[in-house]
């Protein structure tokens, strides 16, 4: 009977230890790369995120993460890597329809990516909308954009 409860305390730690090395691993995955001040309310995935200053993070280069100063406002998308050459400046790129801003890339010189958001449902909407008036724009943010060398 005391080895049972041996093994079976033994598994219980091992179990326990294999989950804060996942843990361990999926927090370590997420590179908080820039820093943002944004002037204007945008729309990222959806969701409207008011001006402000916002933390860009890429998790496994596959999903790029914005959380505003406050902690107040997160988005989280996914991100398909551009075929195209690294941009070499940071850059956040936004689609403007009318009044409206839609995040749509985010180039990075510290990973050498550029990498493009998938248009949510409310920006084709805006697409189709405003491409009958031709009043769409491309919007840069290299200002106000600090790139972070290191950081989790």
């Amino acid at each position: 009977m005391q080895h049972i409860s041996k093994l079976v305390l033994f598994a219980s730690k091992l179990t326990l230890f294999a989950a804060l090395i996942c843990l361990w691993s999926s927090y370590s995955q997420a590179q908080t790369v820039a820093k943002a001040e944004i002037p204007f309310d945008f729309i990222c995935q959806g969701q409207v995120m008011p001006h402000g200053t916002y933390t860009i993070s890429v998790v496994r280069q596959r999903f790029l993460q914005l959380s505003s100063s406050d902690e107040r406002f997160h988005a989280v998308s996914m991100i398909e890597s551009n075929d195209q050459a690294a941009s070499p400046v940071t850059v956040l790129v936004f689609h403007r329809y009318g009044e409206r801003y839609f995040l749509s890339e985010f180039q990075s010189e510290a990973l050498e990516l550029e990498m493009k958001l998938h248009k949510s449902k409310a920006e084709q909407q805006a697409q189709r909308n405003d491409a009958k008036s031709d009043s769409n724009d491309t919007a840069l943010l290299p200002r106000g954009l600090q790139y972070l060398n290191s950081g989790h």
